[in-house]
């Protein structure tokens, strides 16, 4: 059904362009409507869509990561947890930040703790 609307709007921008190209004609920057058209018309040519299990998932977070879990953190094994909670939902990557990278023990930790077990989590679909 994606695929329908992606060609429908393909279409659509195709058209409008082409109008906007013809009423324009004597102005200084025609010539970029007449590449909108041209990049419409590939756009409807081209099939739209793809597997589901080949998208790449990623998320983005803040994830606070200390040795013991002191105000509202995780510990290393809880950040696994997590981890593994996002694999078993599908996501490849998770990108985050992290709001005590003052502190070089996180560093440590990740390094020694956290990295060496989620990289060896499958993820869920692949």
């Amino acid at each position: 059904m994606f695929g329908l609307f992606t060609r429908f709007g393909a279409i659509l921008s195709t058209i409008l362009s082409l109008q906007m190209f013809i009423g324009l004609s004597t102005t200084d920057w025609y010539w970029t409507y007449g590449m909108i058209v041209l990049l419409g018309l590939f756009l409807t040519t081209v099939p739209a869509g793809r597997p589901y299990e080949q998208i790449e998932k990623t998320t983005l977070d803040v994830v606070h990561i200390t040795r013991d879990g002191r105000d509202g953190s995780k510990t290393p094994a809880q950040a696994i947890e997590y981890f593994r909670e996002l694999a078993a939902i599908g996501i490849d990557q998770a990108i985050f930040s992290m709001p005590n990278v003052y502190d070089l023990d996180v560093f440590d930790l990740l390094a020694t703790d956290v990295i060496p077990q989620v990289s060896q989590i499958p993820v869920a679909g692949r």
